[in-house]
């Protein structure tokens, strides 16, 4: 037999007050309570002393227990401006502790059956802090950012820019999510908010909701920010729930990215969707300062974009890992293309982005693993190779060829990537003007990388085919041990390690210091004398 619902058509009574509600999480601490029973309170316009009344209170508990008062008829007693107060005493409470309340009441009407007369809105919100729920709504985040910010530049390139909100764990169809950006040109100066609405279908539920603003519109605050947050109004009911604020600034970003996720029994190569039948496991290694609560979302871009959310409970912190499952389907789809996998945290106050991981989806290519000249091999593998090199040894660039095993056609482009760190500890190069398969990486990418280690590889783009990735060789650069020149006086000169004052020019001692290993336009030198 199918319900036949019909909403209220009276909307003018407001819900009844409950105090100690903590937002955004909305839940009723029972600590606070200290044992003592919980007064709320019922008022409405018109009310006057006689009034009477039947609250209505409908609570679950944990274990799907039903506590109720709905029977009770209240009567206004004495004209007070905060209404007629309803006592919950502590013991119910209790029984409801991890359970839910739904809290309306209906006006004595003795022409109904019943004397059950209008009803008010109702109130809903959680009994006693849970874990689950101690985080609230969790962040909006923006793509295309890293430690909030949004680098103008980007924008000035134009297109869109994606916001993404997570899951909760109430989602529905029906519900109503409004995600709200708030332009500032800078502090108490407002320029104007973007809003949008999406009303969710049954494909949306579980998944991040997606949204797009046209990247001039954030241009227009260069040098501002954004304040990010967004609500939901669940369906067949008037309750909305408000995530936090995030701030977004609109300025360029000096962090390095995060490191990019790796694919679970993958070590390079391309990745052949038929050797997966039940897809992909996509790892997020620990990333600094991982907590409970913490929204991490993954994006992967191919023919058809993915986005998928988890939040991080006790064991991602412990273990530091977080996992994503990719569908076989999808990889089957996108086959013979190149995909990025990335991902990005957030929670209030702080969100960051990785780097990408390029896979294409084929295939593999037998691409061997790169041969490093100078470098030490300290695990021999079929899918990776893991080795050392020392610093002092690359003062000259390094020197990368392709093994002679690995098939490249005529017309083929190849590209060696030296993946490091930072800005200036990676590098593409271009095949040698006098040997196709021998590649030279500038000494001014090995700095960065010193006491750590890096994936470099190469990529194999057949005319009129997808690219091929080879396998990785997972290189440590390890540091120098020495190196490091002396000052020398120069003017005057010293002698058994004297120093004539009286020789002293007046514009001061003539130093001078040999230059180093990297030396490089643009490093910083600082002189201490004791």
């Amino acid at each position: 037999m199918a319900l036949d619902v019909k909403p209220s058509l009276q909307l003018d009574l407001p819900p009844p007050e409950v105090p100690y509600l903590k937002q955004p999480e909305n839940y009723l601490d029972l600590d606070q309570l200290m044992g003592q029973a919980l007064e709320t309170w019922i008022n409405y316009p018109g009310m006057r002393v006689g009034d009477r009344l039947f609250p209505n209170w409908r609570g679950c508990g944990l274990q799907g227990q039903l506590v109720d008062f709905f029977e009770d008829l209240v009567v206004v007693e004495e004209d007070n401006p905060k209404g007629v107060a309803v006592i919950i005493l502590n013991q119910p409470l209790q029984e409801l502790d991890q359970g839910w309340v739904f809290y309306s009441y209906q006006l004595y009407d003795p022409n109904v059956q019943g004397n059950r007369g209008e009803e008010s809105l109702r109130i809903f919100f959680n009994v006693g802090k849970r874990p689950a729920l101690s985080g609230g709504l969790g962040a909006p985040q923006c793509k295309e950012s890293h430690d909030l910010k949004l680098d103008p530049e980007l924008l000035e390139l134009g297109g869109e820019v994606l916001f993404v909100t997570p899951p909760y764990h109430a989602m529905r169809m029906g519900d109503t999510i409004t995600l709200t950006l708030d332009l500032f040109f800078g502090e108490n100066d407002p320029f104007q908010p973007l809003s949008q609405s999406k009303t969710l279908t049954n494909s949306d539920v579980g998944l991040p909701v997606q949204w797009r603003v046209t990247a001039s519109d954030l241009l227009q605050i260069e040098g501002g920010y954004v304040l990010m947050s967004y609500s939901v109004t669940y369906a067949g009911t008037s309750i909305t729930s408000q995530s936090s604020i995030q701030t977004l600034d609109i300025v360029e970003h000096d962090d390095d990215l995060l490191p990019a996720l790796t694919i679970k029994d993958f070590s390079g190569g391309s990745l052949d969707p038929g050797a997966y039948p039940d897809g992909i496991t996509l790892i997020v290694g620990p990333y600094p300062g991982m907590e409970v609560n913490d929204d991490v979302m993954l994006y992967v871009s191919g023919d058809t974009r993915v986005a998928q959310s988890l939040r991080a409970d006790l064991s991602s912190v412990e273990s530091g890992i977080v996992q994503f499952r990719l569908a076989s389907s999808w990889l089957i789809a996108n086959n013979g293309r190149q995909v990025e996998f990335m991902y990005e945290y957030a929670r209030l106050g702080e969100a960051k982005r990785s780097l990408s991981r390029d896979v294409i989806l084929r295939r593999p290519l037998d691409l061997p693993a790169p041969v490093i000249k100078d470098a030490i091999i300290d695990e021999p593998g079929d899918t990776m190779v893991k080795g050392h090199i020392f610093a002092r040894q690359l003062t000259q660039g390094v020197t990368i060829s392709i093994p002679k095993e690995a098939f490249i056609g005529a017309g083929d482009q190849v590209q060696m990537y030296w993946d490091g760190h930072g800005s200036t500890g990676r590098f593409i190069a271009d095949p040698s003007p006098n040997d196709s398969r021998m590649f030279h990486i500038p000494p001014e990418a090995v700095p960065a990388n010193m006491g750590k280690r890096l994936d470099v590889y190469y990529k194999v783009t057949p005319v009129l085919e997808p690219a091929g990735t080879s396998r990785v060789f997972n290189l440590e650069v390890r540091k120098l041990d020495g190196g490091w020149p002396f000052i020398q006086f120069v003017n005057p000169p010293v002698l058994d390690a004297r120093l004539s004052l009286a020789k002293v020019p007046p514009g001061g001692a003539g130093l001078e210091l040999p230059g180093w290993v990297y030396m490089a336009p643009g490093q910083r030198v600082r002189i201490k004398a004791v």
